[in-house]
């Protein structure tokens, strides 16, 4: 970790920080003819020896200014869908700076370092299951949950249709209301909910196994302000319990799984114990 953070921090400040719009644009331009190009990749090189300041890692730091030119060239040829390229993109420059601690430490040490955080591997697995299960999972639960109202325009969609739809708190837009002129008018983005009930649980998750339970009664309250706009201005009851259930299936999911993993974490002392 004492290695890869600092690479981290590098790789951050060189490709949000000390790189312009300008540069972006002629990158994509004109790839590797523009002096740009280069210069976005000696200023990882100079950033990462700079960051971990050990004159035997300079060798590294240049192979890493090179993997991250060729993994911009790889971006630059992808056209389609720009959202998740510049995701990947940044997945494959965490993933080569991850690949290349592992050998350092390889050639330096004979062996792989894996931070544990001070977890045991059953308690690790616990940490990591909570916070799949918090995500998509817990979807499908508030939404076979919620399917006793949730039906079509002819009140006849099955139990199994209603799990590949959004629920209440997953996809808001789902829910519609007449306008003037009589026509449906959707409510909100499409998919937002969606993102915004995993992020809401994530978030609520990693508070409980961290012990602060204040913060999880700040995302609840702030939460409970942005929604109460939406359904004092929409006015319909079925609506507002519709929301509320949802919203409170998924804070306590969020809670109850966050409790039963402090309860494995504290299995290793026989006390109570947070992750962070």
């Amino acid at each position: 970790m004492e290695l890869l953070i600092p690479l981290i921090a590098a790789h951050l400040a060189g490709d949000f920080v000390l790189q312009s719009s300008s540069w972006v644009k002629q990158k994509e331009e004109k790839g590797i003819l523009s002096w740009q190009f280069w210069a976005h990749g000696f200023v990882h090189f100079a950033l990462a020896a700079i960051f971990v300041f050990k004159l035997s890692f300079v060798p590294w730091a240049a192979l890493l200014g090179l993997l991250h030119l060729c993994i911009d060239l790889l971006k630059r040829s992808m056209t389609a869908n720009r959202r998740f390229w510049f995701v990947f993109d940044q997945f494959l420059h965490l993933a080569s700076l991850v690949l290349l601690v592992a050998v350092v430490q390889y050639t330096q040490h004979g062996h792989i370092v894996i931070p544990n955080f001070g977890l045991s591997p059953m308690q690790f697995w616990a940490v990591t299951a909570g916070y799949i299960m918090v995500t998509t999972p817990a979807s499908y639960l508030i939404r076979a949950f919620i399917s006793n109202w949730k039906r079509d325009e002819e009140g006849t969609e099955s139990f199994e249709s209603v799990l590949l739809k959004p629920s209440p708190e997953e996809n808001m837009a789902t829910w519609r209301k007449k306008n003037k002129d009589g026509q449906p008018e959707e409510l909100g983005l499409e998919n937002a909910g969606f993102w915004i009930g995993i992020l809401e649980r994530v978030l609520s998750y990693t508070f409980i196994i961290s012990g602060q339970f204040g913060a999880v009664a700040f995302l609840i309250g702030a939460k409970s302000v942005f929604r109460f706009g939406d359904m004092k201005e929409d006015r319909q009851i079925g609506f507002t319990e519709y929301v509320l259930i949802g919203t409170l299936l998924s804070f306590g999911i969020a809670i109850f799984t966050g409790l039963l993993v402090c309860k494995v974490l504290a299995l290793k002392t026989g006390t109570g114990y947070r992750m962070f």
